[in-house]
This record gives C-alpha cells, sequence and structure tokens, in this order.
C-alpha cells in the first residue's frame, strides 16, 4: 500500500468512480488519471465528486472489524471455514495486527482525501467557481463528512494525522488523540452555520442535523478521547435535534431496517444501498446458514460465518420483541413451509435449528450461534441487499442524552428517556417497557467469564459494571449497528471481562495498531504493538 498522503501530487486530478463502488480494501493503483492543467472541471462534475465522497461510508457499513471484537458478536471457525488464517480468532482474542488491521485507517484516509478534493484543490484552489451561498454548502457538507472519516480514525487508532490539503508535499504531522478530537470538533463547528436542513434532496448525505448528532457522539465518548468528560454539551446538543422536530421514534422498531427503509422518520443519515448500482450490503449472505437458501429463495446459499455470542443474547429479556427482530434463530423452514434439513456439518439430514449455543472460537458447527436479522431480507434474496445502512439515528439521540444524564446524576430523567426507547419492544406487555432510574445504576445482566459448549467455565459476573443496566440497554438497541465496542470501553469492560474465548489481553487493546507502512514512514506505533 502507497502512503495515501504522498500518492497525489498537485499536478495529478485522481478521478474515483462516480458511482459507489464496492470494496473493503483499497488498492494502489487509481483507476484514471489526468492531468490537472488540461481538465476542465465544471461546477456540474462537482456533485459527481461529492456522491463519490460517501463511498467510503460504504466500507464503514460493511466491515466486521467493530462487532466481532466485542462480547457480541464472533466469526468462529466452522465446518466450511472462517478460519482465514486465524484473523477472526485474533480479533475476538484482541491480539490486533498491525499487518491486518489497517483497512478502516486507509478507508477513513480515502474518505478524507475525497472530501479534500473538493474542498480544498476544487473550490479552495479556484479549479471551479460556484456562487457563494452554494459554494459555502458544500463545502460545508465535505467538512462534516471529513470529520465523520477523522473521528472513525480517532475512535479506532487514535494518534493520527489531520488532513485539509488534497496535496501534501511532506507527511502530515501525527497529532496526539486530544488534538485530533479538538481537530475534528472544530470543523465540525465552524461548519454547522453553512449547511443545510434535512430534505429529500439530502438524503444519505450531511446536513445540518447530522452534523449536530456528529458532534454529540464525539461529546459522548470525550471522556475516552481526552480524558475530560462533555456530558453537558453532548445533552445541550441532543437536545438541539430533540427541539427540531425533524425526527420521532419509528412505532414499530423493524421499520427501521425493512428493505425500503429510506422513508423511516428515525433516519439522520443512511448509506443507501441496492442490488445493481451501491452495491456491498451483504449480511444476509455472510451470515446466514446454507441450507437456509430456500428459507429467502438466496441467489446463492449463505456462507454461515457471523453469529452472536450466546451470553450477550441470554441478557435479553424474552418478551423483548428486539430479540426476535434481530436475530435469526429456532426451527427453520424453506419458503413454503416446509422443514430445511442440516446440509452440511453434523447432525446431517435432521431439521436445521439455529441454537443460542457456541462450542468456541476456534470451532462450531453451522447451527450454531443466532445470525443477523435485524435488516430485513428481501425474498427472493439477492447477494446484495438492497436495504439502507443505518448510520444515525433518532433512537441514538435519546440514548446519548440518557446516559450523560445519567453520569451527571439525573437517572429519573434518563430513565424516562429510556423508557420511551423501550416501549415499542414490549407492546404486549407494557408494564415492562418501563425502567427506573434506580435500574439504570444497577449492575448489568451479562454474565461475564470464559464461555464454551454452552456454559460458563469462569464468572465473572456483570452486577459489578457501574451503569450496567445502561449498558444493556445500549446493546439490546443497537445490536449488529457498530456500537458494540465504544459503548464497552465507555462502560469499562471492553478490556477487563471475558466472554467465550477472550480473556482481558491489555488496556492498549482499546485501540487497534497503526498499520505498519505508515510506522515504517515515521509514524509513531500505538503502545502495546
Amino acid at each position: 500500500m502507497k502512503n495515501i498522503f504522498l500518492s497525489i501530487t498537485p499536478l495529478t486530478l485522481v478521478l474515483f468512480f462516480l458511482t459507489f463502488t464496492s470494496c473493503t480494501k483499497l488498492k494502489d493503483t487509481p483507476y484514471g488519471s489526468v492531468d490537472a492543467s488540461t481538465y476542465n472541471i465544471s461546477s456540474k462534475d462537482l456533485d459527481g465528486f461529492a456522491i463519490n465522497a460517501y463511498g467510503n461510508l460504504k466500507d464503514y457499513a460493511t466491515s466486521y472489524q467493530t462487532d466481532v471484537c466485542s462480547d457480541e458478536w464472533c466469526i468462529p471457525g466452522r465446518p466450511n471455514g472462517w478460519v482465514d488464517g486465524g484473523v477472526h480468532q485474533r480479533e475476538h482474542l484482541h491480539n490486533f495486527q498491525a499487518t491486518e488491521e489497517g483497512e478502516g485507517w486507509y478507508s477513513a484516509y480515502s474518505g478524507i482525501q475525497k472530501c479534500n478534493q473538493i474542498i480544498d484543490f476544487m473550490i479552495g484552489q479556484g479549479r471551479v467557481t460556484l456562487p457563494a451561498d452554494e459554494s459555502k454548502r458544500l463545502i460545508a457538507e465535505m467538512k462534516t463528512l471529513r470529520a465523520f472519516y477523522h473521528g472513525w480514525v480517532l475512535d479506532a487508532y487514535g494518534s493520527a494525522p489531520f488532513v485539509t490539503k488534497f496535496s501534501n508535499a511532506t507527511k502530515p504531522a501525527q497529532l496526539s488523540r486530544v488534538q485530533l478530537f479538538d481537530s475534528i470538533v472544530a470543523d465540525i463547528k465552524s461548519a454547522i452555520p453553512d449547511l443545510v436542513a434535512p430534505s429529500s434532496t439530502t438524503y444519505g448525505r450531511m446536513h445540518k442535523y447530522a452534523a449536530y448528532f456528529l458532534l454529540g457522539r464525539f461529546y459522548l465518548n470525550a471522556k475516552i478521547y481526552t480524558g475530560v468528560d462533555h456530558w453537558d454539551d453532548c445533552i445541550a446538543v441532543c437536545d438541539t435535534i430533540i427541539n427540531s422536530g425533524k425526527y420521532i421514534l419509528e412505532p414499530n422498531f423493524r421499520d427501521n431496517f425493512i428493505v425500503q427503509n429510506e422513508g423511516s422518520r428515525e433516519n439522520i443519515l443512511a448509506v443507501p444501498f441496492d442490488t445493481k448500482n451501491s452495491t456491498g450490503f451483504t449480511r444476509g449472505q455472510g451470515s446466514l446458514h446454507p441450507a437456509n437458501q430456500p428459507t429467502y429463495k438466496m441467489e446463492q446459499a449463505g456462507w454461515g460465518g457471523p453469529c452472536a455470542i450466546p451470553q450477550f443474547v441470554d441478557t435479553y429479556n424474552p418478551q423483548d420483541s428486539r430479540l426476535k427482530d434481530t436475530y435469526v434463530q429456532g426451527p427453520q423452514f424453506a419458503a413454503d413451509g416446509n422443514p430445511i434439513k442440516i446440509n452440511i456439518g453434523t447432525p446431517t439430514e435432521q431439521q436445521l435449528n439455529i441454537k443460542n449455543y457456541l462450542q468456541d472460537i476456534y470451532f462450531s458447527e453451522l447451527e450454531y450461534g443466532y445470525r443477523y436479522g435485524k435488516y430485513e431480507y428481501q425474498i427472493p434474496l439477492k447477494i446484495d441487499m438492497s436495504n439502507d445502512f443505518q448510520v444515525f439515528r433518532y433512537a441514538e439521540v435519546l440514548f446519548m442524552k440518557a446516559e450523560s444524564l445519567l453520569r451527571t446524576g439525573h437517572q429519573n430523567e434518563a430513565a424516562t428517556l429510556v423508557t420511551q426507547v423501550r416501549q415499542r419492544a414490549f407492546k404486549t406487555n407494557p408494564a415492562m417497557a418501563t425502567v427506573t432510574g434506580a435500574e439504570l445504576m444497577l449492575g448489568s445482566a451479562y454474565k461475564y467469564g470464559r464461555y464454551a459448549n454452552g456454559s460458563n467455565s469462569t464468572n465473572e459476573g456483570g452486577t459489578d459494571v457501574v451503569y450496567g443496566r445502561m449498558l444493556d440497554e445500549w446493546g439490546w438497541e443497537f445490536a449488529t449497528e457498530f456500537r458494540r465496542r465504544i459503548t464497552q470501553i465507555r462502560f469499562g469492560v471492553f478490556t477487563t471481562k471475558s466472554w467465550l474465548n477472550h480473556v482481558p489481553n491489555g488496556d492498549t487493546k482499546k485501540l487497534f495498531p497503526i498499520p505498519l507502512s505508515e510506522i515504517t514512514q515515521g509514524y509513531t506505533q500505538n503502545p502495546g504493538y
């Protein structure tokens, strides 16, 4: 991999595909390039370049990395593979390797440079002239998207460059995590006045309230990033979104994840996917049991890899409808109602029954482990799904405010917000939706400890987790939405507790290693690698 900051010179304009393309690893060779002195960029080109800058959000939406290093999901070895040189086992065990943990880094900085291509190269250097208000709006949109990408790096890698120039004669300086946080927050704040309100034309793109949301997420995790909390700032930003009246909780939780979910009034920012023009969302293909092919009339048999960790599933109240709405589980049937027989692994020829059980991370039969089921599977199910991935949704605004209130001594106000979100998950028993402030102060229902063959071999409990019930609430509402790792870190269990085969492996594992190709060119590696 070439160093991404030095791969673009002042005289070369890289012309990326103007439509989303599906990839998880960046290529050294650009798709094409022309000399900027001979290419006449028009204002009409800019929207294509802006859309292309969102392409790296697809990598964020389709990565397994954040899920499978948490206590929520894993990828065990299976009869049909999934060992992949042990990479998924190492992620589960927090044995991260600098030679294989760089996809997020490279994708984020690729997205950053696509934003800078517009901000700095096209508009900033006067290669395209726009009306002043449109220029400000587009720059603000790209700055906010750039802040998201920088935040991806901040969260995963800590100390890193803050890049604002499209071409860099010298390698950008590596900032401390605090400096990077401050730079990102300042970038968002400077963009907000010039951003527009959400509308049909901003779907899948940054707008004013997406920027406020992003700011709130940074404030929520500020203690991790800087050592200083910003709970009151988080509450204020969340109130701005709440008081806007732009968003509501969908009455049905499932409506956020149906095939045509672009109409969700809970959606603040989504990554658009479809089966033809914006491919790459293969969640069902990766997780579903191969024998489930006739269940959904799948284009190709499922690969059967990722699954929920049983200890996490066991924390749910059986009457919580999110348990059913989040996982494929239990006896499986074809679309015509006939039972499905197991066709790989053991035992064969019995009805497929997806069990909340695992042997261990090294090997588990394909019928073990609940599968992804949160995003609706369209029948017939193609490899690439058409559901849009929810990056920001309104329920998280309420949860960010609730946690901030809880941590500042306002537990009853926090409980009111959490109860509001829970109500749609307990429609048949409304009384069970109510949670009190005192309950949010209790420990977690997660039974931490080493787990194998259906039971814990050690008992580390969860009742000692401070605000553990709030940790559980985050898990039940946002399972499979890439919240778990950072939430575990915030609640102090990511590097202190055991689950499945994972045992604590040091606080340094709160960060991934910076890719070796960057270290060899002068950046300092994170401690522990």
